[in-house]
């Protein structure tokens, strides 16, 4: 089972929510994180939340998140900065808007030092994506190949069914796109996202 967790908090989020948001979840999720050193998590921060964590004060939280990317305790993967939808999105703004996360992810996370000691912002391992809401098409798909990353995340019912080789129980080759696409187990995930009461023998029952 691979975890990958999604926080997002639209940049017009009101500060009290945001707040009440970050008590709730955000905090206790990367103090649990860092309290369970032999598990692995994969986790989506695009721009859009980076920066609130940054207006509203939690540069600890910043920083234990650098700490536990730059330990590889967590994975993290490339979004859009502020989770425009790819499909409905022109390409051009699309690249912009994507390369745009990664060079926050590189301010917050990464290094501000090139190879040869020159200032340069740079991440390391964005091996993964996360289309916001899961979308993806045929062009998003060859977009998210011809910049570099190697795999990237969708529902199912979105995969583009043509000219599709299945690799393994949720893992698509598309064409000749470098780029495979894994999907989600829903159930599971619909599980741990809106069912309330669900407790946890029966999500690992399921």
């Amino acid at each position: 089972v691979g975890f990958l967790l999604h926080l997002y908090q639209p940049p017009t989020q009101t500060e009290n929510v945001f707040k009440q948001i970050c008590s709730d979840s955000y905090l206790p999720l990367l103090k649990l994180i860092k309290n369970k050193p032999n598990y692995k998590f994969t986790l989506n921060v695009p721009l859009s939340l980076l920066e609130q964590m940054d207006k509203y004060g939690y540069k600890d939280w910043l920083k234990d998140l650098r700490d536990l990317y730059e330990s590889e305790r967590v994975e993290v993967v490339g979004c859009v900065a502020y989770h425009s939808l790819l499909t409905k999105t022109p390409e051009l703004l699309a690249e912009q808007g994507i390369i745009l996360n990664e060079f926050g992810l590189g301010y917050y996370l990464g290094s501000h030092q090139g190879f040869e000691g020159e200032e340069s912002i740079l991440v390391k391992n964005l091996r993964g994506f996360f289309p916001p809401e899961l979308c993806v098409n045929d062009s998003v798909i060859k977009l998210i190949s011809s910049l570099g990353y190697d795999w990237l995340l969708a529902d199912k019912c979105v995969v583009p069914q043509d000219q599709t080789l299945m690799l393994g129980q949720n893992v698509f080759k598309y064409k000749n796109e470098t780029a495979l696409v894994v999907v989600r187990g829903g159930e599971i995930s619909n599980m741990l996202s809106f069912k309330r009461d669900s407790f946890g023998d029966e999500i690992l029952e399921r």
